[in-house]
Parts: structure tokens; C-alpha cells; sequence
């Protein structure tokens, strides 16, 4: 198989839009701990487990959101744009650049209520960090 045809397929062409997530009939489940919810989402124009668990949580809160996405013949225009040379990165309503995904998908649960309280929040912090660790290997 040849790595350049697989990765052609799945970068996708669209390099910017504004979603109204099909989950917008929620009508999203009110902030957890003062959050703001990002205006734009930027990651590369992959399925990745880097990118993926932030774009269904903005998917899921069912908020108005704008997703860009990289392409890689784009990258290297836009890697010093970015706050520390890499994606994802989101743009807060007040202007702060939020880069880290782990940090934007928690921003983008609690913004949008989806945190959970009490041992189910410890229960999710804990799952969420053996995944990280099952990336790693």
C-alpha cells in the first residue's frame, strides 16, 4: 500500500467551514465551570486520536462552531501561525489561542456541560487518561 495514496484519501479538501452541529436539537447542556466555548476549531484535515475526541465534543454540544481544517500541502504555510508550531489549536470568544487537545476538549466539554460532576467526572479523567496511554503505545 502506498502511504501518499492513503493519506490523499483521507485529507479532505474543505479548508474551512461553519458547522451548526447535527446535534444542535440538544440545545447544548449549559457551561461548566465559567467556560467560554471556542469560535474556531483548526486541526489538519485527518482522523486522528489527536484531533477526533475535540471535533465530536463540539459535534455533540450542539453549538455553532467554525471547523478548520489543514490540509498538508497547506501545513507548512500555516505551522508559524500557530501558537507552538502544531495542531489542533481553538480561538476563545475573548481572543486567546488555546493550544493542547487534551485542554481544548475539556474547554469544549465544559463549555458545553458535558464534564460530568462528581465520581463521573473522576470516572472520564480516568478513562481518558488509558487512552491516552493505549496512543502512546
Amino acid at each position: 500500500s502506498n502511504p501518499g495514496a492513503i493519506l490523499a484519501q483521507v485529507a479532505a479538501p474543505v479548508e474551512s467551514l461553519t458547522a451548526m452541529s447535527c446535534f444542535a436539537w440538544l440545545g447544548g447542556g449549559g457551561g461548566q465551570l465559567g467556560l467560554p466555548m471556542p469560535k474556531k476549531f483548526t486541526y489538519f484535515a485527518l482522523k486522528t486520536p489527536v484531533g477526533l475526541p475535540s471535533q465530536f465534543a463540539l459535534e455533540v454540544s450542539g453549538l455553532k462552531y467554525e471547523g478548520r481544517s489543514v490540509t498538508m500541502d497547506k501545513w507548512p504555510a500555516v505551522k508559524p501561525t500557530t501558537p507552538n508550531g502544531q495542531l489542533p489549536f481553538a480561538e476563545m470568544p475573548d481572543g486567546l489561542v488555546l493550544c493542547e487537545s487534551g485542554a481544548i476538549g475539556r474547554t469544549i466539554a465544559g463549555a458545553s456541560g458535558l464534564l460530568g460532576e462528581g465520581k463521573d467526572y473522576m470516572v472520564s479523567e480516568m478513562l481518558l487518561g488509558i487512552t491516552n496511554d493505549f496512543n502512546k503505545k
